[in-house]
């Protein structure tokens, strides 16, 4: 039954199958459903029962996977919805100098790896969004009435649905052609981190300067970025201290360069910066931010003002004891120029967020559990994600990592004492498909977490069954001993 669902779910979202053509032949290797074409014949003899499986049998049973491609994303289309194409060494250096938000970052530790995105629905509209941007003067108010006139989409979704996948994906997408994308993996930082300080050009607000001289520094390692902010002019002169031999800043490029004199220099340009983001009217500027509703609640700091001061009472009393009011996430810099640009809604800026649902995380800590809405509580438009893959989807997926987890040479071919899910007397694919989704229903971060443990599982149960084999050795050598020794006495 669960080879049927999956065959007729194929035959419902691409149409291929056909009496009068070989349907093996019409599947791309990225999209088999089994190992080998005698497998695929047993999953396909409910379409055709002229399929004779039994003619299959003596055939070579290669492997039907290869590693996913590297793939631009205009080249990615309705067709590959549910396959995976691999994010490239190249253009993960190029465009992820940031990091990778979320929970994808464990699956891509293991260096010489390849980094591979499952392309769902919500990733395809996406890629498509983002390719029109570049019309935005012609298509605005088309691209306005997608988003239901408000300045970006909100993914939202339980933890490990793959909201901070799809913003990778988007991130990927922009800067892969030629889009400006100010990027930040994780906004809970900027409200839990190191330490803030009052900024000394907004009175009111303040800054974050470790995770504001993190951000500038990645942003500034990136050819993309130059190639389109060193030919944006500023808007206006900005009071910047003018070091021996440098002249005044003409470019946004050149005004990046000043953040790095010092940390009082570093916080000053950062809010020149956003400011020259929100003056752009002539490119699309895309917002990605991950962990957003991190920025609407509180923060972990505390204040300790002027005016909390002025209002206690005269007598002598320890500041230590008293409660003190926390900072909103809405009082820094970061979600000033946010909200400005939001309220703006101009058509050729882009925010795509994603909530965090992490039960005890950072983004809902112990001082502010209340509910986030992203309808209620953000001015964007919610997209929600999927709590779980569908039979295809996951086949791909599971298939993609067990395939990805064996240790090979640098030809592609497994090694003899390395670790190979089909040589360590594992389940058959489908076996191991069906416990996956028995513990993890198809979650997409469980699922991942769970394919990693078969490796573990494979080891130990390898493990296991040495050891039990060399207790059963002992105990027949000392069986054999008893018995000859009790032989001994008889005679």
């Amino acid at each position: 039954m669960r080879r049927t669902l999956a065959a007729q779910c194929h035959l419902r979202r691409f149409k291929i199958w056909s009496t009068e053509v070989d349907p093996f032949d019409r599947v791309s290797p990225m999209q088999f459903e089994g190992d080998t074409k005698a497998e695929m014949y047993d999953i396909m003899r409910w379409q055709d029962p002229k399929i004779d499986a039994r003619k299959t049998r003596t055939e070579s049973t290669e492997p039907a996977w290869k590693v996913p491609e590297a793939m631009h994303p205009d080249k990615l289309s309705f067709e590959d919805i549910g396959s995976m194409y691999r994010l490239s060494e190249q253009d993960m250096k190029a465009y992820f100098q940031e990091g990778f938000c979320g929970q994808i970052v464990k699956a891509f530790a293991p260096p010489l790896q390849p980094r591979c995105f499952l392309y769902r629905k919500q990733a395809h509209l996406m890629n498509l969004y983002i390719k029109k941007m570049k019309d935005w003067e012609t298509k605005g108010e088309a691209l306005s009435e997608l988003r239901d006139n408000k300045p970006g989409f909100i993914y939202d979704g339980p933890h490990g649905c793959g909201k901070s996948a799809l913003l990778n994906q988007v991130v990927h997408f922009g800067r892969s052609r030629g889009t400006l994308v100010f990027y930040v993996p994780d906004a809970a930082e900027w409200t839990s981190g190191s330490f803030v300080i009052p900024s000394t050009t907004l009175p009111g607000f303040y800054d974050n300067p470790n995770e504001t001289l993190q951000l500038l520094k990645h942003f500034c390692r990136m050819p993309c970025n130059y190639a389109i902010l060193s030919k944006i002019p500023l808007s206006r002169e900005y009071p910047l201290p003018k070091g021996v031999g440098r002249e005044p800043p003409k470019t946004v490029w050149d005004l990046l360069h000043y953040a790095f004199d010092d940390i009082e220099t570093t916080v000053v340009v950062f809010k020149y910066f956003l400011d020259e983001l929100i003056a752009i009217k002539d490119i699309p500027v895309v917002f990605v931010v991950d962990s957003f509703d991190a920025l609407c609640k509180n923060t972990e700091y505390f204040e300790m003002h002027e005016d909390f001061l002025r209002d206690l009472p005269e007598q002598s009393f320890d500041s230590k004891t008293l409660p003190k009011p926390r900072i909103h996430a809405s009082r820094l810099v970061l979600t000033r120029a946010l909200n400005y640009m939001m309220l703006a809604n101009e058509p050729n800026k882009l925010v795509v967020a994603a909530t965090c649902r992490q039960v005890g995380g950072r983004a809902q800590s112990e001082h502010d559990l209340a509910p986030f809405d992203p309808v209620e509580d953000t001015m964007l438009h919610p997209m929600e994600v999927p709590a779980t893959y569908d039979d295809y989807e996951a086949r791909t997926v599971l298939r993609t990592y067990l395939e990805l987890m064996e240790e090979v040479d640098a030809n592609g071919t497994p090694l003899d004492g390395g670790w190979s899910w089909r040589r360590l007397e594992m389940s058959s694919f489908e076996r191991m498909l069906y416990k996956i989704k028995f513990i993890t229903n198809n979650n997409p971060y469980l699922v991942w977490q769970q394919s990693e443990m078969k490796q573990y599982w494979a080891h130990e149960y390898q493990r296991q069954r040495e050891m039990l084999g060399r207790k059963k050795s002992q105990l027949l050598q000392s069986m054999d001993h008893f018995t000859g020794q009790s032989r001994g006495r008889r005679s």
